[in-house]
Parts: C-alpha cells; sequence; structure tokens
C-alpha cells in the first residue's frame, strides 16, 4: 500500500512538473531547455535573453529579462530594450514507419541592457 502511494507520488510529481513553464533559472540549469542567458557586450552594456516553453507567458518572459537585467546592472539602474519574439521549434517523431511532425511556438524575449547611474 505504502509503495503504491509513494509511486502515485512521484508520478504526480513528474506531471505536475511538466506542466509548468521555465522557472526564473540560468539556461541549462535545469531540467528544462529554456531560461536566462547573457552576454556581455561593452563596458555597461549586455544582452539578455529568456527562451520560454508553452505554459509561460510573454509577459512573465519580458519580466524575466528585465529581472536578469536589474542584477547584471546592480547598483546601478538597468535602461532596457526589451524585443518579444516566439521561438520556433519543430519535433520530428517516427512511429511504426510513420513520420510525425510538430510545430510548436514559445515566448521568448530578449534586450539591449545599459547600466546607468
Amino acid at each position: 500500500m505504502i509503495k503504491k502511494f509513494k509511486l502515485s507520488l512521484i508520478a504526480l510529481s513528474v506531471t505536475i512538473s511538466a506542466c509548468s513553464g521555465i522557472p526564473y533559472a540560468p539556461k541549462g540549469s535545469t531540467m528544462y531547455e529554456g531560461g536566462y542567458s547573457d552576454v556581455k557586450t561593452g563596458a555597461n552594456t549586455y544582452k539578455v535573453t529568456f527562451e520560454g516553453n508553452g505554459y509561460n507567458k510573454q509577459e512573465q518572459v519580458e519580466g524575466f529579462v528585465k529581472k536578469r537585467a536589474n542584477e547584471l546592472c546592480y547598483p546601478l539602474k538597468a535602461e532596457t530594450e526589451v524585443r518579444p519574439f516566439l521561438l520556433e521549434q519543430t519535433n520530428y517523431t517516427a512511429i511504426n514507419g510513420q513520420l510525425y511532425v510538430t510545430g510548436h511556438q514559445f515566448p521568448s524575449a530578449e534586450a539591449s541592457v545599459t547600466c546607468i547611474e
């Protein structure tokens, strides 16, 4: 009985985690494919990107970009120019000799960031 409960709890946890948006975390640091990344482009400038999944809202993704910009510039102020976009992904699956192609669009955003006083 306890073993069945533990297995059910594990299955429920996996299902719930599979149905959630990409969390605010560096790209590649979680089990999800997306996340934020940044590149220093100058003395006080950065390019910040966040890639979401089908469970993230565009507004949330843009907020994550701004949050990362503020972290990079602290204690200075981050001036951002956020550009939302849809990241397109195509998946190919072969089942019983039949090829299935699916296309997905995920909310994402990038920003040019300038740290100012």
